[in-house]
């Protein structure tokens, strides 16, 4: 009984240098001497192989479709964005479009004012760094995911009412804001620094008359030095207004002046929150 033997396709191999080419299968073995121009390979004292067109055109022809499709992904697919530890400040809840024309991350405004060494100098010289600490479980938290509480942290949520801000902080508790969503850029720097500057001195806030005075001389000499060393407000305490019974008046005066300041572009203050 007769087998018929399976036909092979056959291509074309074409010697580089002189051009003599033979038909051979598309994958001959590599010791197969239809590879190889002999004639040219005794010449060159080395095995000249040859080459073939036809696959090698099908081999590009393969190779730029695989091109294009690559592209048509990029254009049509959303890339992921990196995941880091810190992916979770791109929340848009720390997103603020506010009232002043201006786009930036609250989130990200804490983490600057937490990393200044300032903080150190002005009150808790020589001992631990309380800013960074605070930084760190905030970093650790990812900012409290969950039920709204401090949890040692800095914890930032948005408001319906359009220009609220608020927040309470201390040392052993952390910091939590709420800014309404067109809360002014003015009010959003100031209620952080005022709630950052909490958690340095509300251990040592003092207690007259049964009353307690978290926001006395001290607090507000601390948050206006650091005023003046982020956005150069040069202000006394005194002439900001403060009296006792009155220790609010710094925070509203510094409020004012950041609105001014924003209003003039002033680059010190613009470089916090961007154009």
């Amino acid at each position: 009984m007769t087998v018929a033997r399976k036909s092979v396709a056959r291509v074309r191999w074409e010697c580089p240098t002189c051009g003599a080419g033979v038909l051979a299968a598309t994958k001959p073995r590599r010791n197969n001497i239809a590879r190889y121009c002999l004639p040219c390979s005794g010449k060159a004292g080395v095995l000249v192989e040859r080459l073939c067109p036809t696959l090698e055109r099908q081999r590009k022809q393969k190779a730029d479709a695989k091109k294009v499709r690559a592209e048509k992904r990029r254009l049509t697919q959303t890339p992921k964005p990196k995941t880091t530890s810190r992916s979770w400040m791109r929340d848009d809840k720390y997103i603020y479009p506010s009232v002043d024309g201006l786009t930036f991350n609250v989130m990200e405004v804490a983490e600057r004012m937490c990393a200044s060494g300032q903080w150190r100098k002005l009150w808790n010289k020589g001992r631990i760094d309380i800013m960074k600490r605070l930084w760190a479980r905030t970093i650790k938290h990812r900012g409290g995911e969950g039920e709204f509480r401090g949890l040692d942290g800095i914890r930032i949520a948005k408001s319906k009412v359009n220009h609220y801000t608020t927040g309470q902080a201390a040392d052993w508790y952390g910091v939590t804001m709420t800014f309404g969503e067109s809360a002014s850029a003015a009010s959003i720097l100031e209620t952080t620094l005022h709630e950052l500057t909490h958690v340095i001195h509300v251990a040592h806030a003092p207690t007259i008359n049964g009353v307690r005075r978290p926001h006395n001389f001290d607090f507000n000499k601390i948050m206006l030095r650091m005023a003046r060393h982020f956005w150069g407000y040069d202000t006394s305490v005194v002439d900001a207004g403060y009296s006792d019974g009155n220790g609010y008046a710094p925070t509203h005066h510094l409020k004012n002046w950041l609105r001014e300041r924003i209003i003039a572009r002033d680059p010190r203050v613009m470089g916090w929150i961007g154009e």
